[in-house]
């Protein structure tokens, strides 16, 4: 019998979410950024989603894989190349780089590279992204080489805090730098999925949306639009023990609970070998039978403990939800004291990814 922990993937809520971003970018392109293997959902279970649209990841590596799989459309680079490898390995395939240091317009230009380019600005997020000077340099770099500079980007650091004055600097910053260049006459893109969901005037050409494609909200203060996501995982697995312990009896590695009553303690199997957070408190929730119980005690490498005293007939191959459908990740990432984007690129190979 196999190991009950599944990672469930709908490929027909990946298409709405997509159908639903693309209808608020209204006009602005569309582009699916599927970098971290589609955010840990698995590039193989979505590529018949992504025929027809641009794509989007942070390396050569990523973008390798795409196209072995049998993607035969185009990829932009976020991080652009590392390396005159990373150009060779990806000369026969439809590749666009974003440049965020002059050195790589030189690697491009020095193999003969002849497709297009971004150019990335800093804004304010000081993470990556050209200044005004490195911007001069990579113009006067591809001025003569056969190399199309298509559009001009940065990225917002507080996208998702509506409170933030960041948003509006940043946006002055890169309307500043554009003027003083004169490049006025370029296409923009500055959307990620927060900005895009709450900053229309922003989506300029083309938007670049992530962790919302997948149905997880990129910031609690856009719920009502959120609403209209679908989850595309849902991480499942079952009950493999069921047992009474007694007023001040402890559950799992260091003692770190004990029962107040009388409780019934379920086993799942799932643990921090798999990927759920081993740093999940006591209370974060599950979900066995459609009911909430809160996980009580350490999470072990294969192994959760959930106080499940107030739930009807739980019994051992009792499914059991820890995110998805039924289950905001969001929600659960809140009690874990992280963001649902590292839970779902955290899971690791040991869970199966299979489409429903």
């Amino acid at each position: 019998m196999a190991r009950p922990a599944v990672a469930l993937i709908d490929q027909q809520a990946f298409e709405q979410n997509i159908a639903y971003l693309s209808g608020l970018a209204n006009s602005a392109e569309t582009i699916l950024v599927v970098k971290a293997d589609a955010y840990g959902h698995g590039v193989k279970n979505l590529i018949s989603s992504f025929q027809g649209r641009r794509l989007a990841v942070a390396c050569a590596e990523e973008a390798a894989t795409i196209f072995s799989i049998g993607f035969d459309g185009e990829i932009l680079l976020l991080e652009g190349p590392f390396e005159a490898d990373c150009i060779e390995s990806l000369a026969q395939h439809n590749v666009s780089y974003v440049i965020h240091r002059p050195e790589q317009v030189s690697m491009l230009v020095a193999q003969n590279f002849d497709g297009k380019v971004w150019l990335k600005i800093d804004s304010g997020m000081h993470r990556l992204g050209l200044t005004v000077e490195q911007t001069k340099r990579c113009i006067e770099l591809l001025d003569g080489a056969n190399i199309q500079l298509e559009m001009l980007m940065t990225h917002f650091s507080s996208a998702d805090d509506r409170r933030s004055r960041s948003l509006q600097e940043q946006a002055d910053a890169f309307d500043r730098l554009v003027n003083e260049l004169k490049l006025d006459d370029l296409p923009v893109s500055m959307c990620n999925s927060a900005a895009l969901m709450l900053h229309e005037r922003y989506h300029g050409a083309a938007v670049r949306p992530g962790i919302a494609l997948y149905g997880a909200n990129p910031a609690p203060v856009i719920k009502p639009l959120s609403e209209k996501l679908s989850p595309v995982m849902t991480l499942q697995t079952e009950v493999i023990a069921v047992r009474d312990i007694d007023v001040g009896e402890t559950v799992g590695y260091g003692d770190t609970w004990t029962a107040l009553r009388p409780s019934k303690i379920a086993t799942l199997a799932i643990g921090y070998g798999d990927g759920y957070p081993r740093h999940a408190p006591t209370g974060t929730p599950v979900l066995i039978n459609q009911q909430r119980a809160p996980l009580v005690g350490r999470v072990s490498m294969d192994m959760v403990t959930v106080d499940v005293t107030d739930i009807v007939s739980v019994d051992v191959c009792a499914k059991v939800e820890l995110w998805g459908q039924n289950l905001p990740i969001e929600e659960v990432a809140e009690h874990v004291g992280t963001i649902s984007y590292e839970l779902c690129t955290s899971l690791t190979s040991r869970v199966p990814r299979r489409l429903v």
